[in-house]
């Protein structure tokens, strides 16, 4: 591990900004999930909001805070 790494425990990875928000849109199935949490599936209402809320927030809110936010703006839901 380099001097500018640290090691952080589990109870801490949800914290971390970063990671991978992936999406499916096919004729049959259309959801987002984190790959922090690949268990939760959440249905979205407009692809391009998505992406674009995403892009404008994922900084600030990380993969783990990104669907929650999403959630409460109205573009996503829990499926």
């Amino acid at each position: 591990m380099s001097e500018n790494r640290i090691q952080i425990s589990e109870e801490n990875l949800d914290s971390v900004t970063g990671g991978n928000v992936q999406y499916v849109c096919t004729e049959t199935e259309r959801y987002a999930w984190g790959t922090h949490n690949p268990n939760v599936k959440y249905g979205y209402t407009s692809k391009r909001a998505m992406i674009k809320f995403i892009e404008e927030n994922y900084d600030y809110y990380g993969e783990a805070g990104i669907f929650q936010a999403l959630c409460q703006a109205g573009i996503c839901f829990p499926l």
